[in-house]
């Protein structure tokens, strides 16, 4: 409902609806200067976004400490994810991960989820904050949103994508902002704290 809570700038596209909270003012929420496809409006009732609850099967399981490379073909917990520039981690099958801490991707590193694996996909339960840097990029070669999901627990309060990068996925972070910077395409949806 704040002034200017959404804000889209020149040449940015919403292909959908672009909603403002409970008793918005859409004038003063919305400020448009890209193009909105769908309808704006405010929402006619209270949203609360419920906290992430991480499956007890893979909060059980042991910590793989740090993931840095790789392919990954089960479910894992880690402490974090750090991958150095252009380092690659490959998900081939349908894998969950928990990941404690955070996940940082250097300069043109990615995690890929295999499109030539039958049934890959990536669920990531976040602890901490996902930074990225120029290049970098969770790669779903499915093209298909429904083949990741990325949850963040209330501990996580920052996901950050940069240049170039291009996202086919659903992020749930009720605790998080959210940020693509410069042509950072997002294909899937989004419920965050915030989201620019």
């Amino acid at each position: 409902t704040d002034v200017r809570a959404l804000a889209l700038a020149q040449d940015s596209v919403i292909a959908g609806d672009a909603v403002a909270g409970y008793n918005g003012d859409i004038s003063t929420v919305i400020d448009n200067k890209g193009t909105i496809v769908g309808n704006q409006y405010a929402m006619t009732e209270p949203q609360v976004l419920p906290s992430v609850t991480v499956p007890a099967d893979l909060a059980a399981l042991p910590s793989s400490g740090t993931l840095t490379d790789g392919n990954v073909t089960a479910s894992a917990k880690y402490t974090k994810i750090d991958l150095g520039n252009s380092a690659i981690v490959r998900i081939k099958g349908p894998v969950s991960l928990y990941v404690t801490g955070d996940i940082k991707l250097g300069n043109s590193a990615q995690i890929i989820i295999d499109g030539n694996t039958p049934n890959s996909s990536l669920t990531i339960y976040l602890g901490g904050d996902l930074v990225s840097q120029n290049g970098s990029s969770i790669n779903n070669q499915t093209l298909d949103p429904h083949k990741l999901k990325l949850f963040g627990l209330d501990t996580c309060t920052s996901i950050g994508f940069k240049n170039s990068s291009a996202f086919y996925g659903a992020v749930y972070a009720p605790k998080a902002m959210v940020n693509f910077f410069n042509s950072a395409k997002f294909y899937g949806s989004v419920m965050a704290d915030s989201f620019y």
